[in-house]
Formats: structure tokens, sequence, C-alpha cells
């Protein structure tokens, strides 16, 4: 594996040479203008996947996640309601605190025959690997309810080097609770460390403002 990581990105630092010469204008084989640009088009399709399959595992599935946030910035630039509702929640940092204020969630979609669903929340902190050892924080079940006011707060202990890591990310994951068989996924929303106030120890977590979270699905983000 190690040998496959190593063949990759030797051929991504052989394509970043290679753009550099096109931008040097160093490309005997291209020199017309259009042909030369069309050509770092293809260089930057092929570093671009070449840098994919150079990740290890959790680099992956961290970059994929932030692809998700991405369509949810989107989403929120666009001003657009998402049809699978919107999560509220207030978010804080002290010191090496991090609190999370779960408050309510709207127009959540139905999941049950009844019309409604048993929605709860979930917190993971992303990624995961770099975050090990941190329990994920779960408000209660609230039955038959797509309006929960989940109204909890909870504080997470980080290491100072934790809240630093880059690219750091809250992943809400809303669920409706089922009695026989596994819980069933509704939406999710993201929130990166580096839009979570730093606060003194004396600012309530209650005077911060709201964050307003369209809740989306992979594949389908409105």
């Amino acid at each position: 594996m190690k040998m496959l990581l190593s063949f990759f990105q030797r051929e991504e630092q052989c394509c970043q040479k290679m753009q550099q010469m096109i931008e040097d204008g160093v490309d005997p084989a291209e020199e017309e203008k259009g042909r030369r640009c069309e050509s770092k088009k293809k260089i930057s399709r092929m570093e671009s996947l070449l840098s994919l399959h150079g990740m290890e595992t959790n680099d992956l599935i961290h970059q994929y996640h932030l692809e998700r946030l991405g369509e949810q910035l989107q989403l929120e630039a666009g001003g657009q309601s998402s049809s699978h509702g919107l999560l509220t929640v207030r978010l804080q940092f002290v010191e090496d605190l991090l609190r999370v204020e779960v408050m309510n969630a709207r127009n959540l979609r139905p999941m049950d025959s009844n019309g409604s669903c048993d929605p709860y929340v979930k917190v993971h902190l992303l990624p995961e690997d770099k975050f090990s050892g941190i329990t994920k924080p779960r408000t209660k079940t609230h039955k038959k309810n797509l309006f929960p006011l989940f109204d909890e707060t909870f504080t997470i202990t980080l290491k100072p080097e934790q809240k630093e890591i880059k690219n750091a990310l809250l992943y809400f994951v809303v669920k409706d609770y089922d009695m026989i068989g596994a819980n069933e996924f509704l939406a999710e929303a993201y929130v990166p460390f580096s839009r979570i106030p730093s606060t003194e120890i004396t600012v309530g977590l209650e005077t911060l403002p709201q964050i307003h979270l369209p809740l989306s699905r992979p594949g389908n983000p409105g």
C-alpha cells in the first residue's frame, strides 16, 4: 500500500512540474495559447485525480465531508429553504472547552407511517481519527415531532492542538429512532471550527447568536 501511495505521490509531483512548465511557456509541443490552456486543464484534472489516489483512507473520508460542507454553504448562500428542514444551534469555544447547544429543528421530513418521525441529533467531531476517544453527544429522542425542541447543551473537552486542526468540523446527524431495526438517517449539517466564536469564560452561551443550518442529504442537498 505504501509503495502504491508513493507511486501516486511521484506522479502528482510530475504533474505539478509539467503544469509549471506550461505556465512558464516551456512546452515546445503546444505553442498555441488555446492548446496550452486546454493542456493545463487536462493536467489539472489529472493532478486532482492523482491527489485523491495518493490520500490515506481517513483523508479521503474527510475530503468527502468537506465537499458536503461546500454543498451546504452553497445552499446557505442561495438563501433557499431546505426540503429536509433546519437545525438551530449555538456554539462556543472557551479555552479548551467546546460548548454545543442543540436548540431545535424545524420542518423535518416524516419518516413513519403516521406522517411524523422520532428525531434525535448526534454530534460528531471530524476528522474522527483526530478526535478518537471523545464521546459523541446525543440528544434525547422526541416522539412524533417534526418540530422538536431539543434545548440541550453539551461540553466537550479538547486538547489545545485539537482546536487548531486544519479543516476540523462539527458534524450534526439527525436520525429517526426506530424501536425495531436500525435508526433511520434523516439529514445532516456541518459547522467548521473556524466559524465557532472563542470567548472569555464570563460570556454565556445564551448570549451568542443562533446558527441556522439547512439540513441536507448526500446526493440531494436541497
